[in-house]
């Protein structure tokens, strides 16, 4: 991985990956440009005067992920807890949801996404995060990381299904199991797919 500095913040991981080439015209959309995939290199650094550049690090899709994965698992995961996936949307647009008596339970969006992506259903995960975006204020560095990894259908890496399977276990509600009951055996399935792909990395 490239030697640049990370000071544990989403803001200056959206500006990593504005180095790698990827269109994101609308919301959701994000893809790499042709030719790129998750291990093509892009350099990182200041520009000097003459417009050289300063550093030679370098970065790709997959440093990325994987340091998202480490923004994630340095916070613990006390059971009975939801953990710290507040973290990653905008909290003041969830309080104002349950203040307007939101029947949906919204923070089951980011764990519907991650459960349905690790299953590979697509379709799904892409109207989950749609639905994260817009109604939660998902963060816009996590948004585009997690839309190109569903446009781009890499959910078979295995770095991918260590990030989502991270990111389930900070969004899992604390009443998962009765809201998995409740909603029937598809969901019950996807259930423990994620168990057993957590299982798997830790």
């Amino acid at each position: 991985m490239a030697a640049f500095e990370y000071h544990d913040s989403l803001d200056e991981l959206g500006k990593l990956i504005e180095h790698v080439p990827v269109v994101s015209d609308i919301p959701s959309s994000g893809k790499f440009l042709e030719g790129v995939t998750i291990d093509s290199r892009f350099p990182v650094g200041k520009e000097s005067q003459n417009g050289s550049q300063t550093s030679k690090d370098t970065i790709s899709f997959r440093d990325i992920v994987r340091l998202l994965s480490k923004f994630l698992s340095s916070y613990g995961h006390d059971e009975g807890q939801s953990g710290n996936w507040e973290r990653v949307i905008h909290q003041q647009r969830y309080t104002q949801l349950r203040e307007l008596g939101c029947k949906y339970p919204v923070n089951y969006l980011l764990f519907d996404f991650c459960l349905a992506a690790l299953d590979g259903d697509l379709v799904d995960a892409r109207l989950y995060l749609s639905h994260s975006l817009h109604l939660l204020g998902l963060h816009r560095a996590v948004n585009l990381v997690l839309s190109v990894i569903i446009n781009e259908g890499l959910t078979q890496d295995g770095d991918v299904r260590y990030l989502l399977a991270l990111l389930c276990r900070a969004t899992e509600p604390r009443n998962a199991q009765t809201y998995l009951d409740t909603y029937g055996p598809e969901f019950r399935r996807r259930y423990d797919n994620y168990i057993r792909e957590l299982e798997s990395v830790q």
